[in-house]
């Protein structure tokens, strides 16, 4: 029976025993919900066991399910770490990567990864600059970079030159000081949004699609309007109780624990942020690995 079960059930399992949802697993493997579904189906009749159990959407493993991924987990591990050093002795990661990065999440919270490659890889360099997703976009067509880290899925989408890869939400949420959240406190809780102030900072050709319908909806009065997401002024425009905005809630957590400013959102807002490349370049060694590396350490 054992020799007919495929690494990539296995594979397709643990994920969807990590992310308890059929929906999530098919974007993580870039495959519809209904092939998970039949990969599912095809090793529970392999295994003559049931695998999940699913509850509306979420997908519960059952104890049975439970046992094999503990035996599998640290097979997986084994043969990551065997199939890395391997090519790690048949080839060296050297060279340099060019990469754009967004500001404050390229600082914040891309600098852990990023250092952590470089420990791997010593004789390899990487050189980073920062801007706008438009920005990065173009100049990751015209060759200047071999890698971009972009959020605006909606401007991705439009260039059918890219590849891209989720990496991972930040976390945004609604936020002014504790001053403003005073002065208008009636307004805030009754959302009589048409007489605040919002900070308004995207272009309006790209409307941010990671916006929920309802904030859409919401008539706030704009206090300014940017041509680039800018989350560094966006901080500092709330914190000085200028009105109110969209923060990420991973980005701004010494404003939050320090008390500058509160969260009034009832609910947060998702902003993915993905990993570009160009779709007809052939990756080197080098990129190959890079990419691998990142999408492994959000996963």
């Amino acid at each position: 029976m054992l020799k007919n079960i495929s690494l990539d059930k296995l594979k397709t399992i643990h994920s969807l025993y990590q992310t308890n949802s059929l929906s999530q697993t098919a974007k993580d493997h870039f495959v519809s919900a209904s092939a998970i579904s039949q990969s599912l189906s095809s090793l529970e009749n392999q295994l003559d066991k049931q695998l999940f159990i699913k509850i509306g959407k979420k997908m519960t493993p059952t104890s049975y399910c439970e046992e094999l991924i503990q035996i599998y987990e640290p097979f997986l591990k084994n043969m990551s770490l065997f199939l890395q050093n391997k090519k790690t002795e048949s080839m060296d990661v050297t060279g340099e990567l060019k990469i754009f990065v967004p500001g404050v999440a390229g600082s914040k919270i891309l600098a852990n990864p990023f250092s952590d490659f470089l420990k791997l890889h010593p004789k390899l360099n990487l050189a980073l600059d920062s801007g706008s997703a438009a920005r990065a976009l173009k100049e990751l067509h015209l060759n200047q970079f071999d890698f971009a880290v972009c959020g605006l899925k909606k401007i991705i989408g439009q260039h059918k030159w890219c590849m891209s890869h989720f990496l991972f939400n930040l976390n945004m949420n609604l936020y002014c000081s504790k001053d403003y959240f005073q002065k208008n406190k009636n307004l805030i809780q009754s959302k009589k949004f048409d007489q605040l102030e919002y900070i308004s900072s995207y272009q309006d050709q790209y409307m941010l699609n990671w916006y929920f319908e309802e904030i859409h909806n919401l008539k706030f009065q704009f206090k300014s309007k940017l041509s680039v997401y800018d989350m560094n002024f966006m901080k500092k425009c709330v914190s000085n109780s200028l009105g109110i905005g969209l923060l990420a809630e991973e980005l701004a957590q010494d404003e939050i624990k320090s008390g500058k400013i509160v969260k009034i959102s009832q609910k947060s807002l998702t902003h993915p942020m993905f990993l570009i490349h160009q779709k007809q370049k052939d990756l080197s060694y080098t990129e190959a690995r890079f990419r691998e590396f990142l999408l492994d350490y959000f996963k």
